[in-house]
């Protein structure tokens, strides 16, 4: 049987391709950052920053407001792969630049503070689902992996001193990358997770076969 329907198949797949658009998928992207809205995560607060500037100085910023967010769109191509009767789809999705704002101050010195803002050229996400090949269950999310793209920082404040804050934080700009990714990685898992559960792909399957044999 094998060897009869694999060449009947190769016969009658021949010249398909995907779509530019997914839409189940960029339908899903979309929920998503309704939900991103709704839960106020757009714009994203994020708890104090600690950077440590060298000479003893610690630099703390508060009130750091990350808007957005809620623009995530996928990016690039959509990767399928079977594995022992699973399906798992990798996918790239990503924002356009975000705005970071904050106002800084060092400890033990009164008075030293003042505002800050940066620009991030982009942030993305690379994740994979996994689905069962009998569909009897919803895909569910099983790896996540986020990138924070270039950052340029400026700051109003204490003269001299936003030199040293701007250099200090354009040069090691990972703590605030790690600081998005620690306040925003775990929320957007939990969304995307909660809107898969949503998903019958044995439901749309079906609807397609009957939709193509005209039932």
């Amino acid at each position: 049987m094998v060897s009869v329907m694999n060449p009947a198949i190769q016969s009658d797949t021949e010249g398909w391709s995907f779509p530019d658009s997914i839409s189940p998928l960029d339908y899903m992207m979309t929920k998503v950052r309704h939900k991103l809205r709704v839960l106020e995560k757009d714009p994203l607060q994020v708890d104090q920053v600690a950077v440590y500037l060298g000479f003893g100085v610690t630099l703390k910023v508060d009130d750091m407001v990350v808007v957005g967010m809620s623009t995530l769109h996928r990016t690039q191509e959509v990767y399928l792969k079977l594995v022992d009767n699973t399906i798992d789809v990798v996918i790239q999705v990503g924002t356009r630049g975000l705005q970071v704002t904050g106002d800084w101050w060092v400890p033990y010195l009164p008075g030293v503070g003042g505002h800050l803002w940066a620009v991030v050229s982009s942030f993305s996400v690379t994740f994979e689902l996994h689905q069962k090949v009998n569909f009897r269950s919803p895909p569910t999310l099983r790896t996540l992996d986020c990138h924070v793209g270039d950052m340029e920082v400026h700051s109003t404040g204490m003269g001299s001193l936003d030199y040293l804050v701007e250099a200090s934080i354009n040069i090691l700009p990972n703590v605030f990358r790690n600081e998005i990714l620690k306040q925003f990685e775990p929320q957007l898992w939990k969304m995307i997770q909660e809107q898969l559960t949503l998903v019958d792909l044995k439901k749309e399957i079906l609807q397609q076969v009957v939709r193509i044999d005209g039932w």
